[in-house]
């Protein structure tokens, strides 16, 4: 996920993700699955989050992300060493807020 660097990006955005991926883990994975194959919640499923360091989107994402329970596994990567490249090759799928 690359919600932007401008805080006003991030805020609109980080909300709706943190409880998209709450609600997609608690519907596809045991107990709360209707599907009597589900897996369990055991942190298989990651979020890779991508900033650019230095920017107000940055540290407005970590101050949300310390006051707010995230749902499964959370990495933060920055565009330092080009970090969010490998993060986009390591994906199943992304999205990406610009503006």
């Amino acid at each position: 996920m690359a919600p932007g660097n401008e805080k006003n990006e991030v805020e609109f955005c980080i909300e709706n993700l943190r409880k998209g991926v709450k609600e997609f883990l608690l519907k596809y994975s045991s107990p709360t699955s209707l599907s009597p194959k589900a897996l369990p919640l055991d942190g298989n499923f990651v979020t890779i989050l991508s900033l650019h360091k230095g920017s107000e989107g940055e540290e407005y994402a970590k101050n949300y992300i310390r006051e707010n329970e995230w749902t499964g596994k959370l990495i933060v990567v920055t565009n330092e060493e080009n970090q969010h490249y490998d993060a986009m090759a390591s994906s199943n799928f992304g999205f990406i807020y610009d503006g």
